[in-house]
């Protein structure tokens, strides 16, 4: 069954406090730290036509995973700290003590896994594996105490869904879809990079071919205006029974793109799959056929 998941913005709030002055006599070090904490507040979930979820939820029933980087302003790691939803009993609250001066945080989140890369700001991206992750950058200033500042993450993935609408064949038992996708996502430069094939094998049970709209749906991580599906299915003895591919489909960020139609009676068949493209992941939707 296809899965619909909301559009999510989640909202992190800055507050830098400065510590409070000793009465006793102390060596002072060389440069006063200030404890900087984020705070992940309530994110508003919009659910127009893709899910029925409520308006308002929290970060940890949404993300499993997240991960703060914390660069200097010649874009220097200084330090990274990274949650789990089941193990970090203050998930989406992030402590940290910094000196006076002009630095960038990078936050990364995910609802699943989350690969990536931490060095030089530049350099430091999250890797594309099919999981719905959000990414920002925010830059900031400790000149003394108490300051406020707001970041939001945005998802930067899209994602592809394929839905078959005729009866798979009793002897087809594996479908497999390749199309070309980004591989990597660099927050601190908000752009994606590379281009990759992507490879998915899915094996099809007697309960898949026994009603019509057959559904399979990744995320994927946009690094080009449109690109190929390739769709086939084979047989227990890996005989090939159908090969179809699917030009120009749009892949964009934060956009959900349905491509749908019958694939086994291609024969004979005019037209071709018909493309949705939904800008928000909400009801409105561009159709390809085939």
């Amino acid at each position: 069954m296809k899965k619909n998941l909301p559009l999510l913005s989640l909202a992190l709030v800055l507050v830098l406090f400065a510590c409070k002055k000793s009465s006793k006599t102390e060596i002072q070090p060389e440069e006063k730290l200030y404890p900087v904490t984020f705070k992940a507040s309530d994110f508003e979930q919009t659910s127009k036509g893709i899910s029925n979820t409520s308006a308002v939820d929290s970060a940890k029933n949404v993300f499993k995973k997240l991960t703060y980087a914390v660069f200097n302003s010649s874009g220097t790691l200084l330090r990274t700290i990274s949650q789990e939803v089941n193990t970090s009993p203050n998930f989406g609250t992030i402590l940290d003590s910094l000196p006076v001066g002009n630095y960038t945080a990078i936050f990364m989140a995910s609802t699943g896994e989350l690969p990536y890369s931490i060095s030089q700001l530049s350099s430091t991206n999250v890797y594309n594996n099919n999981n719905d992750v959000f990414a920002n950058k925010t830059m900031f200033t400790i000149n003394g105490p108490l300051v406020n500042q707001s970041v939001t993450l945005n998802r930067i993935v899209g994602k592809l869904t394929i839905v078959l609408k005729d009866v798979i064949p009793s002897n087809v038992t594996k479908l497999v879809v390749e199309y070309m996708d980004g591989s990597y996502y660099y927050p601190g430069r908000e752009d994606n990079y590379g281009l990759g094939q992507k490879t998915y094998n899915y094996d099809i049970t007697s309960l898949d071919r026994a009603s019509k709209n057959y559904t399979v749906t990744n995320f994927v991580l946009p690094n080009t205006s449109s690109t190929k599906i390739n769709i086939r299915a084979y047989t227990s003895t890996n005989t090939l029974v159908v090969d179809k591919t699917i030009s120009n489909v749009a892949l964009t960020r934060n956009k959900e793109t349905v491509v749908t139609g019958t694939l086994f009676n291609s024969v004979n068949h005019e037209g071709g799959f018909t493309v949705l493209a939904d800008q928000t992941w909400d009801s409105s939707k561009t159709v390809v056929e085939f």
